[in-house]
């Protein structure tokens, strides 16, 4: 069992008497939880995080309205569900993932009043993944990469590119040994949402809730294919990446960077009108876009031209260095693409340890990075195979979340990588149960998904909301494998 203070379900009755206890002895009123008070929580910043909180997780689940209810006090949350007509039966002991590194040691869950009580506050937990607010040995290592990346840009210019291929490989290889994140993909905060939902539909005597489907037109799980130009050369190996996924039925984004490279912009009208989409990929891509808060801004500025220009309508940080509440803050985009699951050989360390997009503030949708990248397998580890992307679209597809599929064509040249990228597209395109999509389409559908409802009607479920027409009615199970989310 991952981390936390397992609980148990014996006779259908969830239980654990030492947290149980111990929420007790601390004299909080449960029905009249409500979140701390405080200066930053007044603003308006601080509203609109909170309400994108709620949404990803009441929204995630999007239950009948009514049927789930939450409640939150400063270092607690009680989640209740609608009781049912029974006890779930045989359902496995099941723990809480471990929070160590977001700063929660010894996590806690029991049955108090007919509502699981967690011994934290969840939301502020899902806070610290999404924005990679670390703590502990966590927040060290991000610090340290911090460091080693402004060391490395500056002296960069100075180092033939061979020898910087030779430092990020050796690097590389003791990096991919991180226990968190887990590498390749990490789904932390999956299973945390996961295991409160879990024990929220144990004490309700459920082992079943209908919810919204995930995905349009009952897709089991989501596909992007992104393209980062980061050179010349990529833009010159264009035709060819393009052309393998037209072939196979299938449309990307193609992220450019504005200001360090020359291009036609013919090239881009010629993408769009082909059923491709255009993002934008920082501004000069030399590591410094979030070096301050001031440089930042001055950036932004020009950034936000050129997605006005461009008719792009989303963005991706280069080499995934990264600040997602400056970029939700100051960028005039609908997403961003920029956080990864699981990073533990680029520039910046760290992920927000889901498989699934999530709401930041002003609406704006995060689609984050799932699979590793081609350059950290092919160019640093030295990788031939596919076997890392195929696993991760196992992991994904099993879970019912979006797999962002990153490829360069800068370093796509040769007919070897041609066939293994080939390879992949071919697995995709044949996946009926994929929802292949554009990045502006996914955040449009997340978007919608979130503003609709599931209503009882008593003989019926009905969806309302911008999300009736392609939406589905799903449903979340428990059974021995724990909790698995249905299309249907």
């Amino acid at each position: 069992m991952r981390g936390g203070l397992p609980y148990a379900v014996s006779c259908g009755r969830l239980w654990n008497e030492r947290a149980a206890e111990g929420i007790r002895t601390r004299q909080l009123e449960l029905t009249a939880m409500s979140p701390p008070e405080s200066t930053s929580m007044r603003t308006e910043s601080s509203s609109l995080l909170s309400a994108a909180l709620a949404a990803n997780f009441e929204g995630f689940w999007k239950l009948p309205a009514g049927m789930l209810a939450v409640e939150r006090g400063e270092r607690m949350t009680a989640v209740r569900l609608a009781p049912g007509d029974g006890r779930p039966a045989d359902l496995p002991p099941v723990g809480l993932p471990s929070l160590t590194p977001v700063g929660i040691t010894a996590p806690e869950m029991a049955l108090v009043d007919g509502r699981v009580v967690v011994s934290f506050d969840l939301y502020e937990a899902m806070r610290r993944f999404y924005f990679e607010d670390f703590r502990g040995r966590a927040a060290a290592v991000s610090r340290a990469a911090s460091l080693a990346r402004r060391l490395y840009y500056l002296a960069r210019p100075a180092i033939p590119r061979r020898y910087q291929l030779a430092l990020r490989r050796r690097l590389a290889r003791t990096q991919a040994r991180s226990r968190f994140p887990a590498w390749p993909v990490d789904t932390t905060l999956d299973d945390l949402r996961s295991a409160v939902m879990s024990a929220a539909m144990a004490a309700a005597g459920r082992d079943r809730v209908p919810m919204l489907g995930l995905w349009p037109r009952r897709a089991r799980y989501g596909v992007v294919l992104r393209h980062d130009v980061e050179g010349s050369e990529g833009v010159r190996n264009v035709d060819a990446l393009r052309c393998l996924e037209e072939a196979a039925g299938l449309r990307s984004v193609w992220n450019f960077v504005p200001e360090r490279y020359p291009f036609d912009p013919s090239i881009l009208t010629d993408l769009r009108q082909a059923g491709h989409e255009i993002g934008v990929h920082g501004l000069h891509h030399d590591g410094k876009l979030f070096s301050n808060r001031r440089e930042f801004v001055r950036r932004a500025e020009r950034i936000n031209v050129y997605l006005s220009t461009w008719g792009a309508r989303g963005f991706a940080a280069p080499s995934a260095i990264r600040k997602l509440d400056w970029i939700a803050e100051r960028l005039d985009i609908e997403f961003d693409s920029s956080a990864p699951t699981a990073e533990v050989i680029g520039a910046q360390p760290g992920g927000c340890a889901t498989v699934f997009p999530f709401l930041l503030p002003r609406a704006i949708v995060e689609i984050p990075m799932t699979a590793q990248q081609d350059h950290t397998l092919f160019e640093l580890l030295g990788r031939q195979d596919i076997d890392v992307w195929l696993e991760t679209i196992r992991v994904v597809r099993e879970r019912g979340g979006v797999l962002v599929l990153t490829v360069h064509p800068d370093y796509m040249t040769s007919a070897a990588r041609l066939d293994l990228y080939r390879a992949v597209l071919s697995r995709l395109s044949e996946d009926q149960d994929a929802w292949k999509a554009l990045p502006g389409n996914l955040s449009d559908w997340w978007r919608r998904r979130s503003e609709s409802e599931l209503r009882d009607q008593g003989d019926r479920l009905e969806i309302s909301g911008p999300a009736r027409d392609d939406a589905a009615v799903g449903s979340a199970a428990l059974g021995s494998a724990g909790l698995t989310v249905s299309p249907s």
